[in-house]
């Protein structure tokens, strides 16, 4: 079946048949996806640890959390939106350069996920 399916989908027979196994997933929810997000050696450590000999440091609250996690499955990004997000603060961090640690709430993420909206709205009107 899920060869078939992989077939009807687009794959080549011979693309297929090369496969090994085939693990198919079901889509991630939001406390999936706040999990990625907020989990330790995560997209927060990896900018926490380029931010670090400026003295800086970045936190998103539990709600923040959440609400990156909801726009990612709005958007259908998914896991790759949080990463997303979640430059797009620290780009804001790095423009203001406070000398402390910041910690973000929904209003910031919602802001960033505007911001985002209208470049992307704006690169397609440019094309």
């Amino acid at each position: 079946y899920l060869h078939d399916a992989l077939v009807e989908y687009g794959f080549i027979p011979e693309f297929v048949n090369r496969l090994s196994a085939v693990v198919p997933f079901s889509p991630l929810g939001v406390g999936e996806l706040m999990k990625i997000a907020a989990r330790p050696g995560g997209v927060i450590s990896d900018y926490n640890q380029i931010l670090e000999p400026q003295g800086l440091s970045i936190a998103l609250n539990p709600c923040a959390i959440k609400r990156v996690a909801e726009l990612c499955l709005d958007t259908g990004t998914m896991a790759r939106g949080i990463r997303l997000i979640i430059g797009s603060l620290v780009e804001r961090v790095l423009f203001d350069s406070p000398s402390e640690a910041v910690t973000f709430g929904v209003r910031d993420v919602n802001a960033a996920a505007e911001t985002m909206l209208q470049e992307e709205t704006s690169s397609r009107l440019s094309a």
